[in-house]
């Protein structure tokens, strides 16, 4: 494979063969398996606490409000808070997709189409294990209907991967600015009470109620509970924002998409 080095890019000249096709699959499985490595840790458990987590953080907050008689139903913080923690964490590797330039190859400059095809993969995986108990649970434990419970996990991974889009559209700046990644982290933690994760919007009111008509979590969310047969305010939303959030994040995710090559090779040593 011959590459062309210029001051701004680095582009590949000449076909792609079946071989190096190969090689890029092996690659993009590899970068995918590390990145759950990673995520797992030296933990007893391993990457069982991918699952673990979400479910537990739901049942602490589900018993929380039904010690302080919040009379919120079950599967409305089933929903919000793996809703939320899938918005969190794909906020969060879309902001880190230029720190591991090569995905734990340490051989060779890995091709931008490969780094990208590898978080995606390991994105939707992330966001399924989150996901899928909890839809189970929904469903057959909480009378969801499956409708519901396949729109809750259709709606987590498109959530998702329009948040991922805009977690890499500020990587760049994020890398140049290092204190932003602080101000994220703390405005996530603060979201997560004030959005409507754990309460739902038809129990908010004031401006508490009207800051969050203009909070993209909180389409997704209504709409999922409200599907799911679950109290919710999703009916008196504004649709004309929604679909505002919904084209403004696309076309962050397609910028990001398409610029990756670009901020991978301003970002890395090469340049």
């Amino acid at each position: 494979m011959r590459l062309q080095i210029q001051n701004n890019s680095i582009t590949q000249i000449d076909e792609v063969s079946l071989e190096q096709r190969r090689i890029s699959r092996d690659r993009t499985s590899f970068i995918i398996r590390n990145k759950f490595r990673k995520a797992s840790g030296d933990r007893l458990l391993g990457p069982l606490w991918l699952v673990l987590d979400p479910l537990i953080f739901s049942l602490i907050y589900l018993f929380v409000f039904t010690v302080v008689r919040a009379r919120i139903e079950a599967s409305s913080i089933f929903i919000g808070v793996t809703l939320y923690r899938v918005l969190q964490s794909s906020l969060m590797s879309g902001t880190k997709s230029l720190i591991d330039s090569n995905g734990g190859l340490k051989c060779e400059r890995v091709d931008s189409s490969v780094m990208l095809r590898a978080n995606i993969g390991h994105l939707f995986a992330d966001i399924t294990l989150q996901t899928l108990p909890t839809a189970i649970i929904l469903i057959m434990g909480l009378d969801v209907m499956l409708v519901g419970g396949l729109l809750y996990l259709i709606t987590a991974h498109l959530m998702g991967l329009l948040v991922f889009g805009l977690g890499m559209s500020i990587s760049g700046l994020m890398t140049k600015i290092p204190d932003l990644k602080s101000v994220l982290r703390y405005g996530l933690m603060v979201g997560f009470y004030a959005s409507p994760a754990m309460i739902p919007m038809y129990k908010m009111s004031g401006f508490h109620y009207s800051v969050n008509k203009y909070n993209p979590f909180s389409y997704f969310v209504e709409f999922v509970r409200y599907n799911c047969e679950v109290s919710s305010a999703y009916l008196d939303l504004d649709v004309h924002i929604f679909a505002f959030i919904l084209s403004s994040f696309t076309i962050l995710t397609i910028s990001g998409f398409r610029r990756y090559d670009k901020m991978r090779w301003r970002m890395s040593s090469w340049s």
